[in-house]
């Protein structure tokens, strides 16, 4: 396989309850354990390394990359970063998450902190 290929097999945005989108875009192995992947700035949705996408498949993960505020199919912005932790616990639960870590890169980093 070559792992330059490996598209998303589930993207989109989804309308929180507060009535913000988020964008997201889902890699690697459907069921498999769940890691949100904050991406670092600038970036968005499909900055997860195409070799890190085609490894989380082999490896049964399945990384879901979040839009941060501000940034392509989430263009709201929030007046603080812990303000977005509360819709990435929505989302998680609409998409069905009951345990997930969370891996941020270099400007996603306080995202996952919050």
């Amino acid at each position: 396989m070559n792992d330059m290929l490996v598209a998303p097999w589930l993207g989109g945005s989804l309308r929180l309850a507060a009535g913000c989108d988020v964008g997201f875009a889902e890699y690697g192995a459907p069921g498999g354990n769940s890691v949100l992947w904050f991406h670092n700035t600038p970036g968005a949705r499909r900055q997860i390394p195409p070799v890190a996408r085609a490894i989380a498949g082999r490896l049964g993960v399945l990384l879901i990359a979040l839009e941060r505020p501000g940034i392509r199919s989430t263009p709201q912005l929030y007046p603080t970063v812990a303000g977005w932790a509360e819709d990435v616990g929505e989302l998680a639960d609409r998409l069905g998450l009951e345990q997930f870590a969370c891996v941020g890169l270099s400007g996603g980093g306080p995202y996952v902190l919050a």
